[in-house]
């Protein structure tokens, strides 16, 4: 289940080549600030740092109607800052909607 772009870029390169592939098979603009956060955490953790950023951008696509996304990871001392923003419509984190419909919210979370 590990990416192989994981094992062959590391996560950084990983990451920026998941939102150049979004950037250049959809029509959201992707506007992205990445340090370099390789070596950080260990190798079950890039996995879970990589579907979180999967599935966010996933949930983008699918649901939010925007146009623009923004995403930064900051890494100071060795303490990671991921920010994911979007242009899109929003919704209610706990609305009985959002219960009902899949995991994804619900396995970033874990």
């Amino acid at each position: 289940l590990r990416p192989y772009l994981l094992d062959r870029l590391g996560l950084t390169k990983a990451i920026n080549s998941m939102l150049k592939k979004v950037s250049e098979t959809t029509e959201i603009e992707v506007i992205s600030k990445i340090e370099k956060i390789d070596e950080v955490f260990p190798n079950e953790s890039e996995i879970s740092i990589y579907r979180i950023i999967q599935e966010c951008l996933n949930n983008i696509l699918k649901h939010s109607e925007a146009t623009k996304v923004d995403i930064s990871i900051a890494n100071k001392n060795k303490n990671v800052i991921i920010q994911i923003t979007d242009n899109g419509k929003g919704f209610e984190v706990n609305s009985e909607n959002q219960k009902q419909n899949g995991f994804g919210l619900l396995g970033m979370q874990e």
